[in-house]
């Protein structure tokens, strides 16, 4: 039998992701949207100060431990993320 030779990994994280604190979608535009509660309140369909409270209620839940391969998600971006999907 042949033993598969196995494919040797090129990145953990990818160079594009690991930018993605800086310059990804939640980096920049939600900065931008608390500034400006209307625009805030038609992308999430809330309003930020309910945004908050959901935030605070949920924090525990959302949040992740940090590991030394990567770093978690914050929990303001999971919840963008489950509210956006």
């Amino acid at each position: 039998r042949r033993k598969r030779r196995q494919r040797q990994r090129r990145f953990w994280i990818h160079p594009i992701l690991r930018t993605r604190r800086e310059y990804g979608h939640f980096a920049t535009l939600f900065e931008e949207l608390t500034r400006h509660e209307d625009k805030f309140f038609k992308y999430f369909r809330m309003s930020l100060t309910t945004f908050n409270e959901l935030l605070s209620l949920l924090q525990d839940r959302l949040k992740r431990q940090d590991t030394i391969m990567r770093e978690s998600i914050p929990p303001a971006e999971r919840l963008t993320e489950q509210q956006l999907t």
